[in-house]
């Protein structure tokens, strides 16, 4: 009775409906003993205190709740099995500091805790890779194979419920499936390089001159994390012969609170016309003209967008405005100039 209790508590905290009110949210980086460093992100309510923490070489969740009246503040944290590991005693001043003293599950131990608030490192991440590199004969020459999965994946967030939400997303939208296990992204190297097998053995057969040397990249960067929004990029490049590469960069923006993929629509309120002659035309202005007078229709809204530290970055994929040989055409606009024309909820996570 006790045990099914306990997974009780566990399920009732996992389903806490966190407030979307990003002024509530605090991320709090920093050490215990000055040597384990620990990430925490609570979200307080008048005097109630509810959030999660983990310890930055493990990773795992821990469940925290809590107590704050304006100056002290009171933390203990559970595993998902409802036992108690870590309690936190100490103060949370205006200037984003905590700092007291930790314990134990069992308070045999105590070591002083110090952390910060930050803007930075919202989200822990880890890094999958996969190199392969083959050559093999065709006529005189040799005809080479190259391959290169690097992505950095996201695996603990502020809100558990809102991280699954979005890994689920990156899989299917970046991967199709969870490339970042390994046999899957050996799955896709063995398909990729059997292709290439099937073009040089075909080619062979016919006498045909070209070389088929392959080169395969595919990855994912964290390219910022802040305001509680995970801004990631995922990039393709591929080179199966013909006259040139083809390569693109496709940008995801996640709000951490809730994780929802956050559309043009989502963050911006000025409409797609003005936005267009505000912001493109200047920036692109020659490219949109010749576009406007070959295909005699406007210039559409750039393809992908991502948050930056100081500004957004706008892109267009390769042959959407301009030739190919003109590659991926990109402008950036600071947040100074884009504030007008963001939604309020969105606009308030970047006012200084």
């Amino acid at each position: 009775m006790q045990r099914l209790f306990l997974s009780l508590l566990v399920v009732a905290f996992l389903n806490f409906s966190f407030s979307q009110d990003y002024e509530n949210l605090h991320h709090l980086l920093g050490f215990i003993a000055n040597k384990y460093p620990i990430t925490v992100n609570i979200f307080i309510y008048g005097s109630s205190v509810k959030g999660t923490m983990y310890y930055d070489k493990v990773g795992q969740y821990i469940y925290l709740t809590g107590t704050y009246d304006g100056n002290n503040m009171q933390l203990t944290g559970k595993t998902k099995n409802g036992q108690i590991s870590d309690v936190f005693d100490g103060k949370f001043n205006k200037s984003g500091i905590y700092s007291g003293i930790w314990y134990n599950g069992s308070k045999s131990k105590s070591f002083n805790f110090t952390l910060r608030e930050k803007n930075k490192k919202w989200v822990k991440t880890r890094h999958y890779k996969l190199l392969d590199r083959d050559s093999v004969p065709f006529g005189k020459e040799y005809v080479t194979f190259s391959f290169k999965f690097d992505a950095d994946y996201p695996v603990a967030f502020p809100v558990p419920k809102a991280g699954q939400l979005i890994q689920r997303q990156l899989n299917k939208i970046i991967f199709d499936t969870n490339f970042v296990t390994l046999e899957k992204r050996k799955a896709l190297l063995n398909r990729i390089k059997g292709l290439w097998k099937d073009d040089i053995k075909n080619a062979a057969s016919t006498d045909d001159p070209y070389p088929y040397n392959y080169e395969y990249q595919i990855g994912t960067d964290m390219d910022y994390q802040g305001n509680a929004i995970l801004a990631v990029e995922k990039y393709d490049y591929e080179y199966l012969g013909g006259a040139h590469p083809v390569y693109s960069t496709t940008f995801y923006n996640f709000d951490l609170i809730t994780g929802k993929l956050l559309t043009f629509g989502d963050v911006f309120k000025i409409s797609k016309d003005d936005f267009i002659k505000k912001f493109v035309k200047p920036n692109l202005d020659e490219v949109v003209q010749e576009y406007e007078q070959w295909y005699g229709k406007e210039v559409p809204l750039p393809d992908t967008y991502c948050f930056l530290a100081d500004s957004v970055r706008f892109l267009y994929h390769m042959g959407t405005i301009a030739g190919y040989s003109e590659g991926e055409l990109e402008f950036k606009i600071s947040y100074k100039d884009l504030l007008p024309y963001m939604k309020p909820e969105i606009a308030r996570r970047f006012k200084k």
